[in-house]
Order: structure tokens, then sequence, then C-alpha cells
């Protein structure tokens, strides 16, 4: 029905209105999946440096190690297609980067070591003999926080959440015992903090946060 203008009728517009909604209320909006990261990569530098890279991922964080020509490194992020992470070296070397993920997840490139690392999947994530800190810790009754460690030779890699957070840690185990590390946020800020296991290796305390941490083995 139209007016006498020739125009539409209100309650055309509003049919019009209406229906629009219910597309609009209707239509499917795509959400990215979150990358699969876990696995083994390798590959060759520029400069012809064999280099390969195990991941392995809980949730939306990433722990894992790396061998660049004569180096050995322990790597843990945050999973994205292109996420933070942080690096360091069997010399105590330690440097924040990206592991950024092909769309088909075949393909990944480290940035922020000395030279940009591409690599292919090769298939599943190395195993490795467990270390003295190899293990499930968690803090509070509600397990605000948790962290998952592994250790090769004096290198540890973890993965964690604080508060519902995900957190990266990386670090190398002292002369003393202790582990010098690094933990990276969400937000991509970092904090150096020491982590030091009890006699019977049950409890993991963490300083450097504001003060002691205080985790248990799980």
């Amino acid at each position: 029905m139209k007016s006498h203008s020739g125009r539409p009728s209100a309650w055309r517009w509003i049919a019009i209105v209406a229906l629009a909604g219910v597309v609009i209320g209707c239509a499917r909006v795509p959400i990215e999946s979150a990358p699969e990261v876990s696995g083994t990569f390798a590959g060759e530098t520029r400069e012809g440096r064999s280099t390969e890279w195990t991941f392995h991922q809980t949730e939306n964080a990433i722990a894992g190690r790396g061998v660049l020509g004569a180096r050995e490194y322990a790597v843990s992020g945050l999973v994205a297609w292109h996420g933070p992470a942080v690096f360091v070296s069997d010399e105590g070397d330690t440097t924040q980067g990206y592991i950024t993920l092909s769309p088909d997840g075949e393909q990944a490139v480290i940035s922020g070591l000395d030279v940009p690392i591409e690599l292919r999947r090769r298939g599943e994530p190395a195993t490795t003999s467990p270390g003295r800190f190899n293990g499930h810790y968690i803090a509070g009754s509600n397990a605000v926080v948790r962290l998952d460690l592994k250790q090769v030779g004096s290198l540890v890699s973890g993965l964690g959440f604080v508060n519902g957070k995900a957190v990266a840690v990386v670090g190398t185990i002292q002369e003393t015992g202790t582990v010098s590390a690094t933990v990276l946020f969400s937000d991509e800020s970092r904090s150096p903090v020491t982590a030091e296991l009890s006699d019977d290796g049950q409890s993991l305390s963490i300083y450097g946060l504001g003060g002691p941490v205080e985790l248990t083995r799980r």
C-alpha cells in the first residue's frame, strides 16, 4: 500500500527494517580459530645453517626448543598466527621475537634472532628425557597460577596461566641449581624471575613477581 504521495507507507518501512534485522541476525560471522603450532619444523637459514625446532602446545601457549647451527635455544610463546615469543640460548642470551605461521600451518617463520628463520613442518613434536624441573605446578586452591615446565640440558621452557591469562617462560639453570628465567605476558611485556625447586622436588618458588610465589608439583 502506498500513501497519497506515491511513497511507501510507514508500515512498509517498518516491515523492511524488521526483515533486514532478521537477515543480519541470522548471518554467521566467521570466527578465526587458533592455529595448531605443535610439531617439529626444520629448514635452513639464508646463510646455509641448518635449524630444527619442536613446539608443544597447551591451549593458547607453546613451549619448545630449537637448534640453530651450533647453538641451542629454549623457546616459549603465545599462540597466534603471528604470535610473540621469547628465546634463550645455551649461552644465556634472551631475545624476544615472533613465530609466524602460514595459513595452512605447514610453514613458519621465526623472527627476532640474528637472522629470519624459515621453517617447514616435518612431523610430531620430538620427545626428550625429563629433567629435574619437568612437571606441572599450581598455586592457589583455584589454580590461580599454573605452570608446565620442560627441561633439556641446562635450558628450561614453560607455559602457564596467571589469573586466566597465558604466560610464556624460558630460562637457564645456574650453577646454584636455580633457574634464571624471563616471563612473557599476554601484553608482550617481560619480567625477569628466579625459580628454585625444593630439595624433594615437590614445590617451586618463583621470585620477581612482586613477592614469592609458591607452587606445588601435581
